[in-house]
């Protein structure tokens, strides 16, 4: 048994909606990651073992640079 045309047009079409929606989720976490870069710099956090917690604005200090964890962590 084969589908039918119109119902493989269907689930390509269905996979292709999906695709989609996986590339706009991408792009929205490269917008945080750029919007976290920015912030770092304007609280001048680049190069220190500071980072945000997008969750809750505030800045984390990590007394250990090798054990620095989370999204926004300033490399030196």
């Amino acid at each position: 048994m084969k589908l039918s045309p119109k119902d493989l047009y269907r689930l390509r079409l269905a996979q292709l909606v999906a695709q989609r929606g996986a590339l706009r989720a991408q792009q929205a976490e490269q917008t945080l990651r750029e919007l976290v870069l920015e912030m770092e710099q304007q609280y001048g956090l680049l190069g220190t073992t500071s980072s945000i917690d997008v969750h809750t604005g505030e800045v984390r200090v990590t007394s250990d640079p090798d054990n620095i964890g989370g999204r926004g962590v300033a490399e030196g």
